[in-house]
Order: structure tokens, then C-alpha cells, then sequence
């Protein structure tokens, strides 16, 4: 029983689209016009509406390693070695990282399990970091 003219949609997209302007051009498509009247994202990544959590209960029990960001990137985990050139940015061979087959990007994990970065395909058979966190 919703309002006359009122339409409810879900939307799946990427990061850059405008959801305003899809209400817009889905208006004019109709021959009329349209606009939103409510907007919610539900998700934004690998996160659901599951793991938000109210401001007024955010604390530093709640506040998750960095390492979860990047749950849905495949992992390396290197050794101290390999950790000291990840800390300077330094374009490293797939092999070298580790990195399987795949297209990246790579999550780059210490042996005890943090985040040191995000590596991701540069040139020919080498990875670049878009991400170092400093130590």
C-alpha cells in the first residue's frame, strides 16, 4: 500500500555512482520528472548493515583491526624480509610477494597477522602499494 507515484528501489552499484541522478534520468525516462525522497546504503564493501554500529556505542572494545577493511582482498603474509621492503613502498615482484594468479588487489599481512598494505598490479610482472600503513 504505498503512496501514489512513490517507488521504492534497490540499487547495487559501484563507488562514483550518483543515485541521485539515476532517480533523475529514471523520471525522465517515464516522460515526467522524479527525485529521491529517501536514501540509504545499506552496504559499502564488504560491510553490511549487520556489522554498523550506533555512534553513541562506538568505543575502543567495538573498533575492528584494520586488517577487516580489506577482508574481501585476497591475503599475502610475508616475512620480516619482505615486510621491510613493504614498509618503504617498494615495487616488489609478484613472486617476490607472493601474490598468486589474480588480478589483485592484494592485502599485505605481517606473520602476526596485521595490515602493512594494499598492492596492486604495476607493470609487467611487478606490484606497486596503493596503501602502506606506517609502522
Amino acid at each position: 500500500e504505498g503512496e501514489p507515484l512513490v517507488v521504492t528501489i534497490a540499487v547495487s552499484c559501484s563507488s562514483g555512482t550518483y543515485v541521485r541522478t539515476l532517480a533523475a534520468d529514471l523520471g525522465a525516462a517515464l516522460g515526467g520528472g522524479a527525485h529521491l525522497r529517501n536514501l540509504r546504503r545499506t552496504s559499502v564493501g564488504p560491510y553490511t548493515l549487520a556489522d554498523a554500529v550506533a555512534l553513541e556505542e562506538v568505543s575502543p572494545e567495538v573498533v575492528r583491526p584494520m586488517v577487516e577493511a580489506v577482508r574481501h582482498l585476497d591475503q599475502v603474509v610475508v616475512g620480516a624480509e619482505v615486510e621491510a621492503d613493504v614498509a618503504v613502498g617498494k615495487v616488489l615482484v609478484r613472486d617476490v610477494l607472493g601474490a598468486g594468479a589474480g588480478d589483485g588487489p592484494w592485502a599485505v599481512l605481517a606473520d602476526d597477522g596485521h595490515l602493512l598494505a594494499v598492492y596492486e598490479p604495476f607493470r609487467g610482472d611487478t606490484l606497486k602499494p596503493s596503501l602502506v600503513i606506517p609502522g
